[in-house]
């Protein structure tokens, strides 16, 4: 079964996208991996992922600011986001 559907995945940890990539290998999703939080607002804008997975504690952009600036836009302020974080 294939599908068209996206999940992007922004975590400055590469162990920890590396961890989730492979979640969604060997599913019918393609995923965006991203370790910039700058960098998610042109990806969401440009390729419209259907759910988003965002680190919590990045930085120079924190997952809660990116957070704002989903929301601020009304083309993905409905898109699905679920916050993520892993301490060490």
């Amino acid at each position: 079964m294939s599908t068209n559907k996206k999940i992007l995945i922004c975590d400055d940890d590469e162990g920890i996208l590396d961890m989730l990539e492979m979640v969604f290998e060997d599913t019918p999703y393609k995923v965006i991996p991203e370790q910039n939080s700058l960098n998610v607002k042109n990806i969401v804008e440009n390729q419209l992922p259907d759910l988003i997975l965002l680190d919590l504690w990045m930085p120079v952009l924190s997952g809660d600011q990116v957070l704002k600036t989903i929301r601020k836009n009304p083309a993905t302020k409905d898109l699905p986001v679920i916050i993520i974080s892993a301490s060490r």
